[in-house]
């Protein structure tokens, strides 16, 4: 049987089972340069090809927004530890708070770009950490700091960069957990979340248009929830080492996501994130993904044998986030926007 999944994995994913499916066109997670399409048949490794101007964005897709939630309501909150997670020390960006209904001190770092003007709101990236990390993990694992003030998600050259905004998950056993079996608006963390969103959008400095949500592991897991909750909010989600079992229930098309994976991983293995893969071409949902090795070059089909996949080199790479891939899925997410005013 487990030879049998494989070979249908390997047969319904090709290399990195990076996929487009509302036009039945493989997208791969780069822009190629040559067209408005994406190529088919480019590597999602290669550069974009650059022409006298640069490389050639393809078109930004539009979408409405949508009322949601559009996902089943399930579970009950989770029981908290008795220790509230400490205030983060998010180096050279602020920190917001707020209380929640129980009391517990809610925490958020906001990193924003050295060129941020509130006379042209930029793309708002919610970065959501992992199990065992905290919102340090943005400057600690990622380079979103070294990318927020060029990375262009608007395809206009005079406005670049974007705004993260890294909320702080609650003590929920031994470690800072997103509760993400509770899917409910009333979830405290999606309470939290939204409520510095709406706190930014207030300020003036994000384009409502551009909101995506981003995560590790179990965040990636809670940036798909906050979506299918509030898919008038976010436009589209992704992140590193999850496969999300929510179902999408209303009656228009699923938002566009990105999931960046490893061939092995203890904890989230790979064939799961091909299922959830699967489980998106079926319902036709845009959809962009990598599957990746230990470091940053893609491998051909997932490591299934204990001699290829150890539990300490699975561990391991569980906690590697893809921060030399990471440009590719804030590209992809970035074709997708809503229609209306910033």
């Amino acid at each position: 049987m487990r030879a049998a999944w494989a070979l249908l994995l390997l047969v319904g994913c090709g290399k990195s089972c990076t996929s487009e499916q509302t036009d039945g066109r493989n997208l791969q997670g780069v822009f190629d340069g040559k067209s408005a399409v994406p190529s088919a048949t480019a590597s999602s490794s290669a550069p974009p090809a650059a022409s006298a101007t640069g490389p050639v964005r393809p078109p930004v897709r539009e979408r409405d927004r949508v009322a949601g939630p559009c996902v089943a309501p399930a579970g009950e909150p989770a029981e908290l530890a008795s220790r509230v997670g400490k205030r983060p020390a998010c180096r050279r960006a602020r920190v917001m708070e707020h209380e929640d209904d129980g009391r517990i001190p809610r925490y958020a770092c906001v990193f924003e770009p050295s060129n941020l003007s509130k006379t042209k709101p930029v793309p708002l990236v919610i970065f959501l950490h992992g199990e065992y990390d905290d919102p340090t993990a943005v400057h600690r694992k990622t380079r979103l700091r070294r990318r927020d003030h060029e990375l262009d998600l608007t395809g206009d050259p005079d406005h670049v960069g974007f705004v993260t905004l890294a909320p702080q998950a609650r003590r929920i056993g031994s470690s800072l957990r997103w509760d993400v079996d509770h899917v409910a608006r009333e979830n405290a963390d999606v309470v939290a979340i939204r409520t510095f969103v709406d706190a930014l959008v207030g300020e003036g400095i994000v384009d409502r248009r551009q909101i995506y949500a981003i995560g590790e592991s179990r965040g990636a897991v809670m940036a798909n929830l906050y979506t299918y909750l509030y898919p008038e909010q976010v436009v589209a989600f992704g992140g590193f080492a999850a496969a999300p079992s929510y179902g999408w229930t209303c009656d228009v098309a699923a938002p566009p996501a990105a999931m960046l994976y490893r061939a092995c991983d203890a904890d989230v293995p790979c064939a799961d994130v091909e299922r959830w893969l699967l489980s998106r071409e079926k319902i036709r949902a845009p959809t962009m993904s990598l599957r990746l090795g230990s470091a940053s070059k893609e491998e051909p089909s997932c490591a299934l044998s204990d001699r290829a996949c150890g539990p300490k080199k699975g561990k391991a790479n569980h906690q590697r986030w893809p921060k030399r891939r990471e440009a590719e899925l804030l590209e992809y997410l970035s074709r997708f926007s809503f229609r209306g005013a910033p």
